[in-house]
């Protein structure tokens, strides 16, 4: 039986761009040889598409650029990629955060008439824009935190004015994030006006738009999604961080918080979860496969959705395919399904007339 060819996209101009790496290592390490040939392209902070042919230790490390510059492999720019696409049957993009998991790769592909796995534009760019999937989930009804959404324009001309329109609503402590980032890049936790200055600032730096939020008490919970219009949903994890909260550092580098499955939540509280999970993935039109972020307090019973990752961490940490293990379905399996309802996804768009 001839193999499907999948092209497997890692790195990118982004923050996140040793993350994308470190996922890429388990889908190129768990995707099933007996049905694909693999194809990989690295792309560089800078934008440079190469076409790898190395170790996938190298990836990790970092050292492929290197590897692929001593070897004078082929410069690839789009359009050089774009002439691969006759080896090409789907494209895996194991792209973290901007230009890469905000729908910019995904139109791109889109544009070029081949299949990809996961979620298309408009979930991919919704999702990665926090104000924008916010405004979603207060419409569909989901729980969540109040929030205060900056312009960078409206804090460089009235900074005090927008201090003042965050402490009019929130009380400290509270998180300040950039709408558009990931892996909690920018993020702080302010427990006074002069940090909640300083932490705007910050994320500023990352992004134009700044998203200023409540500090919600309780268990930091996570969910897996895959699937297209009928998604299913994993059992839940929670997340003990090491450090005042779960930025960037306890993620990646002191990896001194810990992800424990399954969260031991009562039925109620992961039902509510789940069911949350399902109708934010709906409400923001994903598919294929993402992670639903959710804070929890058993306590007084609330919980309130946090923020929904279309191409979620498949690091050594990552919750994703740890959740989906604890149900029974380990990497091999995993990634095939996520293959596969990208070819779905496809044949649903086309199925659609294209003149009238």
């Amino acid at each position: 039986m001839k193999k499907t060819n999948v092209a497997i996209l890692f790195g990118g101009m982004s923050t996140e761009h040793e993350i994308s790496c470190r996922s890429a290592a388990f889908v190129i390490n768990h995707i099933d040889r007996d049905k694909f040939d693999v194809l990989l392209f690295g792309i560089t902070k800078k934008g440079i598409w190469y076409k790898y042919q190395g170790k996938t230790e190298n990836i990790v490390n970092g050292t492929w650029i290197k590897e692929v510059q001593n070897q004078k492999a082929p410069l690839y720019s789009t359009e050089a990629f774009i002439t691969e696409l006759k080896n090409i049957d789907i494209v895996f993009p194991v792209l973290h955060g901007k230009n890469g998991e905000d729908g910019t790769v995904q139109g791109f592909l889109q544009v070029l008439d081949i299949p990809y796995v996961g979620c298309g534009v408009l979930a991919s760019s919704g999702c990665m824009d926090k104000s924008v999937a916010k405004a979603v989930f207060k419409a569909t009804g989901i729980p969540q935190g109040d929030y205060v959404t900056l312009l960078k324009k409206d804090v460089e001309t009235g900074m005090n004015q927008c201090i003042k329109r965050c402490e009019d609503l929130l009380e400290y402590p509270c998180f300040v994030k950039p709408a558009n980032a990931g892996s909690s890049v920018g993020v702080s936790k302010a427990h006074n006006r002069e940090q909640l200055t300083e932490a705007i600032r910050l994320a500023l730096k990352f992004d134009g738009r700044v998203l200023v939020e409540e500090y919600c008490k309780g268990l930091e919970v996570e969910c897996s999604v895959m699937g297209n219009e009928e998604p299913m949903v994993s059992g839940t994890g929670k997340i003990v961080a090491g450090n005042d909260f779960y930025d960037y550092n306890a993620k990646y580098v002191n990896q001194n918080s810990q992800v424990i499955i399954p969260s031991g939540l009562d039925p109620e509280l992961e039902s509510k979860v789940k069911e949350y999970a399902a109708a934010a993935y709906k409400a923001m039109d994903c598919s294929g496969f993402a992670r639903a972020d959710f804070f929890v307090d058993p306590v007084e019973k609330n919980v309130y959705i946090n923020e929904i990752n279309t191409i979620p961490g498949c690091t050594s940490i990552s919750m994703f395919p740890k959740l989906w293990a604890q149900d029974g379905i380990h990497g091999k399996e995993l990634i095939t399904r996520l293959i596969e309802y990208g070819f779905s996804r496809y044949e649903y768009v086309q199925s659609f007339q294209m003149e009238y």
